[in-house]
């Protein structure tokens, strides 16, 4: 009754801005190919958004999630609990609440920031989010925020604990400048951004440091005839300490079109040139959860995107992708059916299933989810 009546006095005030959601996911993980084990988890996500405008030049926003896991995974998993509950960022905004054989209560405030706007100039200081990608799928420009792709129920991102100051210097360009401190200085990463226009496409320049290496990169978009088409390519060189490694390159091309039927589609072609070359089986059980860095992500060397999506009625829409990685053989098929039943209530149904094998592509595992949500 409390909560009900501080969002309600929240929205009335102008100043303050509330939102969220409450999502429940049930999910069946099925192993193997001839001897099937099958087990299930839940998980219970609630996310509460907050924004204060105290000036017009000044924003201040808070945001955290509650989630409750439940299930044979953290019965099985002696890890699961640290896992969930680490922080990378400066300071620890994380927190198991409750930590049982049978239940995990995690609490994380993943943005909290100030930013203050004037004329060209913005400046934001906090846990946020600095997304430099252009392309679709991954996203090699991305050195501050890389994500899991698998990850599909954390909309959000993750943010990192930074300071970001920005400078527009016309309506198609500007200059972005972001620093991440480390408690050890040298795992720090810094990164200036220049971002122009030319021959119709947006195209920009980054140059930084990441973690001891320098780093320059590359992104682009534009269009050829009616489909979309961006570029990233970002490379890291090893100095000081680290200068005997290999330089390390990432690059990621992507199309998108609407296809006849309304059917839109989209494809992307990644190299990670120190990515693996072989198939390991264990690779796969922490494929969809794991955390991965702007320098590995997505641990293949070659790997291929395709996804096309269709709208079924003005209610239903679905979506099917393939990732596949020639290296270790993987095929992964991820079909997805959103059912939206009201301005606030949705329903979606996914599934990933992983194929890979030295010979051919045979099961190896499968997750199966159903997701309800309601958003205010």
């Amino acid at each position: 009754m409390f909560s009900v009546f501080f969002v309600q006095e929240l929205s009335a005030q102008k100043k303050v801005k509330v939102r969220g959601y409450v999502k429940n996911l049930q999910q069946f993980t099925l192993f193997g190919d001839s001897n099937i084990n099958v087990i299930s988890d839940n998980l219970i996500h609630h996310r509460l958004n907050v924004k204060y405008y105290p000036s017009k030049s000044i924003t201040a926003a808070i945001e955290f999630r509650n989630r409750i896991f439940t299930g044979e995974t953290i019965k099985s998993n002696p890890f699961f609990s640290t896992t969930i509950g680490l922080d990378n960022g400066l300071v620890d905004l994380n927190w198991n609440i409750i930590d049982e054989s049978a239940i995990l209560f995690n609490s994380q405030i993943d943005r909290a920031w100030v930013e203050w706007q004037k004329n060209k100039w913005q400046i934001r200081i906090g846990r946020q989010r600095i997304n430099w990608g252009m392309a679709i799928a991954w996203n090699p420009n991305d050195l501050f925020n890389v994500y899991n792709l698998l990850d599909f129920d954390y909309e959000e991102r993750p943010g990192t604990d930074a300071l970001k100051v920005s400078y527009d210097i016309n309506y198609s360009s500007g200059i972005e400048f972001a620093f991440s401190p480390d408690t050890s200085f040298e795992n720090s990463i810094a990164a200036i951004k220049y971002n122009f226009n030319k021959w119709q496409y947006d195209i920009q320049l980054i140059a930084g440091y990441y973690e001891t290496e320098i780093a320059l990169g590359l992104g682009w978009a534009g269009n050829i005839k009616n489909g979309g088409i961006k570029g990233e390519l970002m490379y890291f060189a090893p100095t000081g300490a680290t200068a005997i490694a290999d330089p390390h390159l990432n690059f990621l091309i992507s199309y998108d079109n609407v296809l006849p039927g309304n059917i839109f589609f989209q494809s992307a072609y990644l190299f990670n040139n120190n990515g693996l070359k072989e198939f390991n089986p264990l690779l796969l059980l922490g494929l969809n959860t794991s955390d991965i860095n702007a320098k590995n992500i997505f641990p293949f060397q070659h790997s291929i995107l395709l996804t096309g999506g269709f709208t079924i009625n003005p209610l239903t829409n679905s979506n099917a992708s393939f990732i596949y990685s020639p290296e270790a053989n993987l095929l992964i098929l991820s079909p997805v059916v959103s059912l939206s039943i009201t301005e606030t209530w949705d329903i979606n149904f996914i599934a990933q299933i992983f194929l890979a094998g030295e010979e051919k592509p045979e099961h190896q595992l499968s997750g199966f989810y159903l997701r309800t949500r309601w958003s205010y």
